[in-house]
């Protein structure tokens, strides 16, 4: 047996009986305030304000129109009302008198003539009379078989599908009731009249508010002409005719409008001119810094503060060859393309990049993975502006050349100074107001360590006397040969003594093996101060002085016996 089942649903036998799933119609969200007064405004009618001015003044004219025809038509059909009564009343009075002798004598014929009489005139279309018992006497103008109609109300509705009033009094006559009177009051000429009055107040209203609209349109273009001409230039404003003006003639609301729209447009137009004028100067001033980075060997990319690349000149497309590049990129997408470009151990200095984004970063150098140099830094943006700006430079070229020029001013075998470098250093450091001492060394026995133990044992021997003076300063120098020199900036006499006596024990403090024999060699020091100590003798003019004098008292020490050290003196040495 098939149980019941929604509407729609299909049951068979052997079916088990299935489920209609309804579906709810989704919740409408309300909308917000915004969308529904912008619905509304879609709505409305695009009326301008004249129209709306002019049709308001109509509607407010046509509504005082309809109020007084109504209450004209009220009041008239009320005075027809009261006529009508008056009429009937006045009547029943007069019809009373005329039947008062013929209903004494029970005259009935002479009562039916009278009613005849009365029926002929105009406006009257039945009589009934009955006595003061309500026995029928005489009737005209409604058959006698058939009753007479329900009588009228005392208000008067001419509006009723019957155009006749029925209306009963009283006959009395010295307040004696006589009788009944029931007649019928046409009241169709007051409809006529009542429509006649409608259609004078409709002619009427119909010319007064023809009237009215051109006098209000008038009015309304008045008061309008001004503000459709606001309206027009505020749309010629709109679009960027900053030039448009409004005449302002008058004192009224809508000339002061105008005056000061005008001087609205004057501060906005000057204001548009100097913005112009503004930005025309920023244009010229980007295109040139555009150039300028453009032409800058320096690849350089800057980011905003949201991490993406506002703008990353030539040299950085070359230099890591993303000719394709863009800005709006985000910083994190172009680090793992440079990391692409760059050996791993770039990445970590790569990787920096990210987290010196918020501040500045000391200069750091890598090599890329075609053997550039890349020097890099990242400059941060002040905290108003955001983001930073990183600058790449390729320094292959310079730390090539400072190697050549590290190489023509570099001894090859003991990596010091040679003759050349050594002068100009030496020059330089003359040219400060500090002392100085310099110090030269002649090996003595080189030749026979050289001859006993070769060319082999002979370099050993310079590279071990390169230490030893290393270790003393800086400016060391291998000036040919097996002569040194060694230059000690702002060292007073006392310390330069120290210094000499210590190379000479240093030197002579080292040996060599040659086969089964063990080689010493000693050393012959002189030394010349800058200036000089003794305030007789000039102060060195240059470098080549200064070495002159230190050579000529390291030859006095040769002269003494070697293995010593001398400081130059015009006339006796200095004390051992």
């Amino acid at each position: 047996m098939c149980t019941q089942s929604p509407p729609g649903a299909c049951c068979s036998p052997g079916a088990e009986p299935t489920a209609i799933a309804t579906q709810q119609p989704h919740a409408r969200r309300p909308l917000p305030p915004q969308a529904v007064k912008l619905q509304l405004t879609r709505m409305m009618p695009r009326w301008s304000v004249r129209a709306r001015l002019i049709a308001a003044c109509l509607a407010v004219e046509l509504l005082a129109t309809l109020a007084l025809v109504h209450d004209s038509a009220h009041t008239l059909q009320a005075q027809q009302a009261h006529a009508t009564q008056a009429r009937a009343r006045e009547l029943a009075a007069v019809l009373g008198q005329a039947i008062a002798e013929p209903m004494a004598q029970r005259d009935y014929a002479a009562v039916h003539q009278l009613l005849l009489a009365v029926l002929e005139q105009q406006g009257v279309s039945y009589l009934d009379l009955t006595d003061h018992r309500g026995k029928p006497v005489a009737r005209v103008g409604w058959p006698a078989t058939q009753a007479l109609p329900p009588r009228s109300s005392d208000v008067l509705n001419l509006d009723a599908a019957d155009s006749t009033l029925h209306w009963g009094a009283q006959v009395k006559v010295a307040g004696q009731v006589l009788g009944r009177l029931d007649m019928g009051i046409a009241i169709g000429h007051w409809r006529q009249e009542r429509q006649a009055l409608l259609a004078r107040g409709a002619g009427v209203g119909a010319v007064a508010m023809a009237l009215s609209a051109a006098l209000l349109a008038a009015i309304a273009l008045a008061i309008t002409r001004g503000l459709a001409r606001l309206s027009h230039a505020s749309h010629q404003f709109a679009r960027g005719r900053y030039d448009t003006r409004l005449p302002a003639l008058g004192r009224d609301e809508l000339a002061q409008m105008a005056r000061s729209f005008n001087a609205m447009a004057d501060q906005v137009q000057q204001r548009e001119q100097a913005l112009q004028v503004h930005l025309q100067s920023a244009r010229d001033e980007r295109t040139r810094l555009a150039t300028l980075l453009n032409a800058m060997q320096s690849g350089i990319v800057m980011l905003n503060a949201k991490g993406q690349v506002a703008y990353v000149n030539a040299a950085f497309k070359a230099l890591w060859g993303l000719a394709e590049l863009s800005s709006h990129e985000e910083c994190k997408r172009l680090v793992q393309r440079l990391m692409q470009r760059a050996p791993r151990a770039a990445h970590p200095a790569l990787a920096q990049l990210l987290a010196d984004q918020a501040k500045d970063s000391s200069t750091q150098e890598y090599l890329t993975a075609e053997g550039r140099v890349v020097q890099q830094r990242v400059q941060a943006l002040s905290e108003d502006i955001g983001g930073c700006i990183w600058f790449m430079r390729d320094v292959t070229e310079e730390r090539q050349l400072a190697a050549q020029a590290s190489q023509a001013n570099t001894d090859a075998l003991t990596g010091l100074l040679n003759r050349r470098g050594f002068e100009q250093a030496l020059t330089a450091a003359m040219n400060s107001t500090e002392p100085l001492a310099l110090i030269t060394l002649d090996l003595d026995d080189f030749k026979l360590a050289n001859d006993r133990g070769g060319h082999k044992l002979g370099d050993a021997v310079l590279v071990a006397v390169a230490d030893c003076l290393r270790g003393h300063g800086a400016m060391a120098a291998r000036l040919g040969g097996d002569e040194f020199a060694l230059c000690l900036c702002g060292a007073a006499a006392e310390g330069a003594q120290e210094v000499a006596a210590a190379v000479v024990d240093e030197v002579c403090a080292l040996s060599f093996r040659a086969g089964d024999a063990l080689l010493h060699v000693g050393a012959s020091v002189g030394m010349a101060q800058h200036p000089p100590r003794q305030g007789h003798l000039p102060a060195a003019a240059d470098a080549a002085v200064l070495l002159d004098r230190a050579d000529k008292a390291m030859y006095r020490a040769k002269r003494r016996g070697k293995n010593q050290w001398v400081a130059h003196a015009p006339t006796a040495p200095a004390p051992l």
